[in-house]
């Protein structure tokens, strides 16, 4: 099934060195080379607006850095920092150009947890080496965000990522030995398709910032940060906490969403209420993607209350996100859980160039398999 977009893709990397720090170090590297250079797409790359070596060095500009650049301490010490922007992923709506700003932080002395954060306004202060530039009150953000499974001498991190020319990026890590769903974190900037002008809906762009703890394998969640129980349910979306999946849209006046009181939920074609928060039982059959039998579903994504039975407003389309179910449905109805992980790492098509790969339940449009090493 050919894509809407042309993604640029950095897949099956390495991440493992000798150390969780070196995991970490190499992680903050590669996620540095995904946004600065687009993947080698010249229109898909961020600039790079500071930068902080950890070395007490801070740049007003990307420098060429190293993984032996990202240093992870505590806030207050020489840590490392960027921030980066990119001005094609909002709608234009006046006079000056508009940007979405990400923030990574290395505060984090252990090297398994950082800070990551959007904004749709500048900084209000700019960097030092002891402390990142300010974020706004706009800002989606994680502090404290778990990013590696940690260190394994036998079973490697790898990092997979795809970027395309409007700035949109989707980020993954894949480890083996890990139990039922190979991928752990997952984070991501995407423009959704809407019919809307930017003067109705300013912010169309989707947001992930998630890691996921292996659930028990009986559980709609196995499926890992893309996993049903992770972006349809308003408990899994909070960006106010500090663990957890979490992804997020502004609202239309720039506010962000705060958890149950506006949970944003991605379901396949149309919204149907509380079913929504359980698609794998609201729409048991999508087909044969793998032998291109039937289509791959679109994903949509709605805002909702998920407190009461409210008006759901749909916010637009994920391009190239596609439900995939990944669970077996039996005659009776009833679900089978316990092969939540039996897609997980397959590509569509199934043989050829692949378009897109399983995701937990969710098939992205990454050009290989994603299990942990494999092309």
């Amino acid at each position: 099934m050919a894509t809407e977009k042309t993604w640029y893709m950095s897949g099956n990397v390495n991440l493992n060195g000798s150390s969780q720090l070196e995991v970490a170090q190499n992680f903050m590297f590669q996620l540095y080379n995904t946004l600065s250079g687009g993947n080698g797409n010249s229109d898909a790359k961020w600039e790079i607006v500071s930068a902080s070596d950890g070395a007490g060095n801070v740049y007003s500009y990307g420098p060429a850095l190293q993984p032996s650049d990202f240093v992870f301490n505590v806030v207050g010490a020489n840590h490392s920092n960027f921030l980066a922007r990119k001005d094609t992923l909002l709608p234009q709506t006046g006079s000056e150009t508009r940007y979405i700003y990400f923030y990574a932080d290395c505060e984090d002395a252990t090297a398994t947890t950082a800070f990551f954060a959007f904004d749709h306004q500048p900084p209000g202060l700019g960097g030092t080496a002891t402390n990142r530039p300010q974020e706004t009150a706009y800002a989606y953000e994680k502090n404290g965000k778990k990013f590696i499974t940690g260190y394994d001498a036998g079973f490697a991190t790898y990092y997979h990522s795809i970027i395309d020319t409007t700035g949109s990026w989707h980020v993954v890590t894949a480890r083996g030995n890990v139990s039922y769903n190979p991928v752990r974190f997952a984070m991501s900037c995407a423009r959704l398709e809407t019919p809307r002008t930017g003067t109705v809906d300013p912010y169309p762009v989707f947001l992930k910032c998630a890691y996921a703890d292996s659930p028990a394998y009986n559980t709609a969640r196995v499926g890992g940060p893309w996993g049903v129980g992770y972006t349809s349910d308003g408990d899994q979306s909070d960006w106010n906490d500090t663990v957890g999946c979490t992804q997020g849209m502004w609202r239309t006046d720039g506010t962000t969403n705060s958890g149950n009181d506006d949970c944003l939920l991605m379901v396949p074609m149309t919204f149907d209420g509380w079913n929504a928060f359980n698609p794998q039982l609201a729409y048991k059959a999508i087909g044969s993607p793998i032998d291109g039998t039937w289509p791959l579903l679109p994903t949509f994504v709605y805002t909702c209350n998920a407190s009461a039975i409210t008006a759901g407003g749909l916010r637009g389309r994920l391009p190239d996100i596609h439900y995939g179910h990944n669970q077996q449905n039996t005659a009776d109805g009833s679900v089978n859980y316990a092969n939540m992980n039996w897609l997980a790492g397959a590509t569509v098509p199934a043989t050829g160039t692949a378009t897109h790969a399983m995701t937990g339940q969710y098939w992205l449009p990454f050009s290989a398999s994603l299990n942990p090493g494999l092309a």
